[in-house]
């Protein structure tokens, strides 16, 4: 699911009949916290493969929780070519505005 999805549903109060209806409605409670600052922002995937690749590991655990003492053999790949500064180019499309 692209992450534009979960970012537009969390800034809508009412979602009771939304399948993740209770997850949103904690998020938006969270938002809401008047002692925080807080910004959602779209981050296209390729901007930040690891917490991709880490977010489909969590997609896949049986558990709810898990906690990592090393990160999991199928992020180390992608963390080394972080840390040199790989990157990853994305075509996107602009739409252009007629003056």
């Amino acid at each position: 699911m692209d992450s534009t999805v979960p970012m537009h549903k969390v800034g809508i109060p009412d979602m009771r009949n939304h399948l993740n209806y209770f997850i949103l409605n904690e998020c938006h409670k969270l938002i809401q916290n008047p002692q925080w600052s807080i910004k959602i922002s779209h981050y296209y995937w390729e901007s930040n493969k690891v917490a991709d690749a880490l977010a489909n590991v969590g997609v896949n655990q049986p558990t709810l929780l898990i906690m990592y003492n090393d990160p999991p053999h199928s992020l180390l790949s992608l963390l080394f070519k972080d840390n040199i500064g790989v990157a990853w180019p994305r075509v996107v499309h602009v739409n252009k505005m007629s003056v």
